[in-house]
């Protein structure tokens, strides 16, 4: 539930605050749901309730709640490239899991364990986190400046680079 929540009304109440000019609102919501991702894991396994469903569904509400609203906050012209880079690396990973998803419905066992979110994926995702906190940043006049924005996204792309590959190492084995 949490997973859903925060892939769509996430994005959306974000835009809501934002569109309406209250920035700050607009943050606080977004740290909100952010930290849902940490409490939607730690709840699921604290009860025992991890499924193979929750396993994709978290990853991939996470790629929708970052790429919507780091193309809502918008993007400096500077990084066009390195946020395409990030969306294909994200939609490759999307992919993946679809793939692992449909093996682990089909044969189960050892495949159900080769889904869910890598080290890697987390890794980016936070990293992603923090250079969306830079973009509101910048729009509430505290501009970190292209040296720090650039590398952020540069490691958050790193980051999904070596996600795949944690992936792809899984499904071979």
């Amino acid at each position: 539930m949490l997973s859903i929540l925060r892939g769509t009304l996430g994005p959306v109440s974000i835009g809501v605050l934002f569109f309406y000019g209250h920035l700050v609102a607009a943050v606080l919501v977004f740290i909100f749901f952010a930290f849902t991702d940490f409490l939607d894991g730690y709840l699921a396994r604290r009860w025992n309730a991890t499924t193979l469903w929750g396993k994709v569904l978290d990853p991939f509400a996470d790629k929708v709640f970052i790429i919507l609203l780091i193309f809502f906050v918008g993007l400096p012209a500077e990084q066009k490239f390195q946020i395409w880079c990030l969306i294909g690396a994200e939609l490759f990973l999307a992919c993946i899991g679809s793939y692992a998803l449909k093996r682990a419905r089909k044969e189960g066992g050892e495949w159900e364990k080769k889904v869910g979110a890598n080290i890697w994926g987390k890794t980016k995702f936070w990293i992603e986190v923090i250079f969306v906190l830079l973009l509101f940043g910048r729009k509430l006049g505290l501009d970190p400046g292209l040296n720090i924005l650039i590398p952020t996204l540069w490691l958050a792309v790193g980051a999904a680079i070596l996600s795949i590959g944690g992936y792809w190492k899984k499904l071979k084995a």
